[in-house]
């Protein structure tokens, strides 16, 4: 994962600028460009204005759920937790994002889940003639390359 910013675009113009009076103070952490700054950051052809998160990013589910799979996951009578290499961490919920796999786990075992195919779709590098530099959030998202995928 990275975290090179994240774009997010919008087909109605008038939730844009209700997002824009509503986050006016916030530049620190959002900002709204328009469609050739969205070009210039993203590396891609953007027709649009977008909202621009520059310290937003990425991460690449399989590797994080391969990295937590590694440690111990439990629930004690305040709290769930994990136990990682840099001490206990505490958490009031935890997310089980692992799609119908979840029932491998005691506590999910019983929740009727089914599998659903194309939540996530890896394409080549060369696939696309322009690539993004950052994620490209729309109807669906785009990423930057993670070791040519």
């Amino acid at each position: 994962g990275d975290f090179c910013g994240v774009l997010q675009l919008f087909d109605d113009a008038s939730g844009l600028e209700q997002l824009r009076t509503a986050f006016s103070e916030q530049n620190d952490w959002l900002q709204f460009v328009d469609a050739e700054r969205a070009n210039q950051l993203s590396n891609c052809r953007i027709m649009q204005n977008a909202l621009w998160f520059s310290r937003a990013g990425w991460l690449a589910p399989k590797k994080i759920c391969e990295y937590l799979g590694q440690h111990k996951l439990y629930r004690d009578d305040i709290s769930w937790r994990i136990e990682t290499s840099q001490g206990e961490i505490a958490a009031d919920i935890v997310v089980i994002a692992n799609a119908h796999s979840a029932t491998q786990f005691e506590h999910t075992a019983s929740v009727p889940l089914k599998s659903i195919r194309g939540q996530i779709t890896e394409l080549p590098q060369d696939y696309l003639r322009e690539y993004p530099r950052c994620v490209v959030c729309h109807d669906g998202y785009l990423t930057p390359s993670d070791s040519g995928v």
